[in-house]
């Protein structure tokens, strides 16, 4: 008996010197996957929309057209509908990144329904053009 007393009094201070191993886990957990920013993320749409614009007007269906900044090279045939519904997506990604929730849109919706008595639904929304900080957001 005197024998079990002493271990369990040494096991006792060790347990007290060294913590548990579950303390020391949620004391120090493992940080999360740090997620990339909302503007990276848009960058990086806007740069891989550019890169297929870049590649498609390097070989893709062309002409030129002539503008007041002279001869313009546009996209034609496949090219063009390919880039048209490239840049719908894009534009459709930036927009759930930077847009309102799900929830805000309904909203409103509803409250702009109140007013014109027609149905009304969320377009898109952009940034405006030279005021960074404000949205300008379309319904129909």
């Amino acid at each position: 008996m005197k024998h079990i007393s002493k271990s369990l009094f040494i096991l006792l201070i060790l347990a007290m010197i060294f913590p548990p191993v579950g303390q020391v886990l949620a004391d120090n957990p493992i940080p999360p996957t740090p997620q990339p920013s909302i503007q990276s993320q848009v960058d990086e749409l806007l740069l891989s929309y550019n890169q297929a614009l870049s590649q498609e007007l390097e070989n893709g269906e062309t002409t030129y057209i002539d503008t007041a900044l002279g001869k313009q090279k546009v996209l034609t045939g496949k090219s063009e509908e390919k880039l048209k519904n490239l840049w719908n997506y894009t534009r459709q990604m930036i927009d759930i990144l930077t847009g309102r929730s799900e929830e805000d849109k309904a909203e409103t919706a509803k409250n702009l329904k109140s007013l014109v008595h027609e149905e009304v639904a969320y377009l898109y929304h952009s940034r405006m053009p030279y005021y960074d900080d404000s949205a300008l957001v379309e319904y129909y």
